[in-house]
């Protein structure tokens, strides 16, 4: 009776310490938030958009179009994990580059704060889409002005010209709003 007693408080044990492992929520959540390039808005350029199911390319042979894509946040506390951009790039000599910003206009003295993070370019030309990985701007604030209250996320990016009739294009951005 005793072998059969220790089994069952061994086993018990056993579970309990699976359960409580597995159970452990996770330290750092991930909330990602996923935005369709046809969100971005053109900001300066000769570029022409197109919208070509839910990404932005650019059909200009001979200009660049410059893009600003808004990041909504849930609440105004700042995003801390990573982002990223996916694109299409198919201009053999030229890359699609990005470039993460917060942004702040302190309107009691009209001065502008930003932080930033990139940019980044993509790697070369052809159909399968390229992830411009961005490490996130963090938790501390650029200096002078709070981030978390009153301040703007967005990327900032640039499509070169199409290439013998190709576009390239900004397929999806994302970023993790935790």
């Amino acid at each position: 009776m005793k072998g059969k007693t220790y089994v069952y408080i061994l086993l018990t044990v056993a579970a309990l310490a699976f359960v409580t492992t597995v159970r452990t929520p996770l330290v750092h959540a991930i909330d990602w938030a996923t935005y369709p390039g046809e969100m971005c808005i053109k900001w300066t350029g000769a570029g022409t958009p197109k919208y070509y199911f839910g990404g932005i390319g650019n059909t200009s042979s001979t200009d660049w179009l410059y893009l600003d894509c808004p990041v909504v946040l849930k609440t105004e506390s700042a995003p801390s994990g990573g982002a990223q951009v996916v694109v299409r790039d198919l201009h053999p000599s030229a890359a699609v580059s990005c470039t993460l910003y917060n942004a702040y206009n302190k309107v009691s003295d009209g001065a502008y704060y930003y932080k930033t993070s990139g940019p980044l370019y993509s790697n070369g030309s052809g159909y399968p889409p390229q992830v411009l990985q961005f490490e996130g701007l963090g938790l501390t604030p650029a200096t002078g002005y709070n981030q978390y209250t009153h301040s703007v996320y967005y990327y900032s990016c640039a499509i070169p010209p199409s290439y013998s009739g190709k576009n390239s294009y900004i397929l999806d951005y994302t970023i993790n709003l935790e």
